[in-house]
């Protein structure tokens, strides 16, 4: 299991000892936090007040493969470090990335936002919707040509919330941003495990931008959005705020009969999109909510 932690305004400095990392209050009252840098997926800093970063934590934190996440001034993630040239096979799997055939392209798009609207027939509480979500599923072709999703979505969006609630990306406010802070988090573990796995994450199956350096990550993360709704339904009834959403890389999920957190079913998941694109498979592993298993 992985752990993320956040650094906030009560620490100004990391630093690395005994490859471990420091975190220095910046009160006396408070304590010093640390964690070994090999055991940890993501480290969100969240200061407004600055935070001094060491040079060889950073080099420590590159070498034990774990994403930084620094957000703005507004709680916002706005960008990442992650490690590159991390898989010896990179080069070779980039171009059958960048050879994959568009039939190929168009299943795999399949596959994803049927996972998608599986997950969302789960999420939402209205059983009529969830049904009919159920249904609409299975009617996705290839590449999604009759664009289900959408309709999926007007569906979902309607029945997720208050009838009057409307998902509005970037308005950083209420659900809405704790809903974007919660993919800006899945978005970044995608980052750091498509590197890990020698992947282009600027190489799309379906989005595509000439200025979007992780159009793959906005691919996968297409199947991974029912999560983070449903874990910002629950800290938004519990009364959290964005920092709750780190938790979403905890919640119960499964990858056929390995059960395990999110964090662990995303590194399966992009494994087995490697093994899509070197032909090795046509299915892919995608995470699925676990409705049996327990979020911490």
């Amino acid at each position: 299991m992985g752990r993320v932690i956040v650094v906030g305004d009560d620490h100004h400095r990391l630093s690395l000892k005994n490859k471990q990392v420091i975190a220095e209050p910046r009160a006396s009252d408070y304590e010093v936090r640390t964690a070994p840098c090999e055991d940890l997926d993501l480290i969100l800093v969240d200061s407004t007040k600055g935070c001094a970063l060491d040079t060889h934590l950073i080099r420590q934190l590159v070498e034990s493969r774990t994403v930084v996440v620094f957000t703005d001034t507004k709680h916002v993630p706005a960008a990442l470090l992650v490690p590159f040239n991390v898989a010896l096979d990179s080069g070779a799997v980039n171009v059958l990335q960048f050879e994959q055939s568009k039939p190929r392209r168009k299943r795999a798009w399949q596959q994803l936002i049927q996972a998608k609207i599986r997950g969302q027939a789960i999420v939402v509480s209205n059983k009529t919707a969830s049904k009919r979500l159920t249904s609409l599923a299975e009617s996705v072709k290839s590449g999604d040509p009759d664009n289900v999703e959408a309709t999926a979505a007007r569906l979902y969006w309607h029945h997720l919330e208050e009838p009057d609630f409307h998902r509005i990306p970037r308005s950083r406010t209420g659900l809405n941003g704790l809903l974007d802070f919660g993919y800006a988090v899945v978005r970044s573990l995608l980052a750091r495990e498509l590197v890990i796995a020698g992947l282009d994450p600027s190489i799309p199956i379906h989005h595509s931008s000439r200025v979007n350096r992780l159009a793959l990550c906005d691919d996968l993360i297409e199947p991974i959005r029912p999560f983070v709704d449903r874990h910002a339904l629950q800290v938004a009834e519990a009364g959290g705020d964005h920092r709750d959403m780190i938790k979403v890389v905890h919640s119960a999920a499964t990858n056929d009969d390995l059960r395990g957190d999110l964090s662990d079913c995303i590194g399966r998941f992009v494994a087995s999109y490697k093994r899509y694109v070197t032909g090795s498979t046509n299915t892919l592993d995608i995470p699925r909510i676990d409705v049996d298993g327990t979020d911490e």
